[in-house]
């Protein structure tokens, strides 16, 4: 991505063996925000053999060819591979918690739940990772590993979708 128009930095900030996460500072709105404009998001976006691919969910009001014909006059040599149509089921709280729950070990759920209840999450911090382990009884280290671990698992099913 260096030497990409419209691209100021990439650093890796992460992956696997098979992919690698990168963040790209761009100089110029970003490709994947003109979709934002149309209530879209970028379920996916991936560079391979020097072509940069974007999945893209659009609320089935859009006009799916005024996106892409504003996708086009920006880059004019990208080209729709498929258009799919879906139906998404909606998630209600009682089974988005029970997802959650599902994924969390009790470890995790005790952290994330005296962190909200004694205020670390405010702003600012109303008690320490510090106090929170002595209040759990376990070490710093222990607190925040459990609370990072925790959070990972809350923004992986809400963000992710995953079940």
């Amino acid at each position: 991505l260096d030497g990409l128009d419209g691209v100021d930095h990439v650093r890796t900030v992460g992956g696997r063996e098979d992919e690698q996460v990168l963040e790209v500072r761009w100089t110029d709105e970003p490709a994947t925000l003109m979709f934002a404009g149309y209530g879209g998001y970028v379920t996916e976006a991936r560079i391979e053999d020097g072509s940069f691919r974007v999945v893209v969910e659009l609320p089935h009001e859009v006009d799916v060819r005024e996106v892409i014909d504003v996708v086009k006059r920006r880059y004019p040599e990208s080209e729709l591979v498929a258009q799919r149509s879906t139906t998404r089921s909606v998630q209600t709280l009682k089974e988005f918690r029970s997802a959650i729950g599902d994924r969390l070990t009790e470890k995790q759920r005790s952290a994330l739940e005296a962190a909200y209840a004694a205020g670390y999450f405010a702003w600012p911090r109303e008690s320490t990772g510090e106090e929170i382990a002595e209040a759990l009884g376990v070490s710093p280290p222990t607190f925040h590993q459990h609370l990072r671990l925790g959070l990972e698992e809350l923004l992986s099913t809400s963000l992710d979708g995953r079940e």
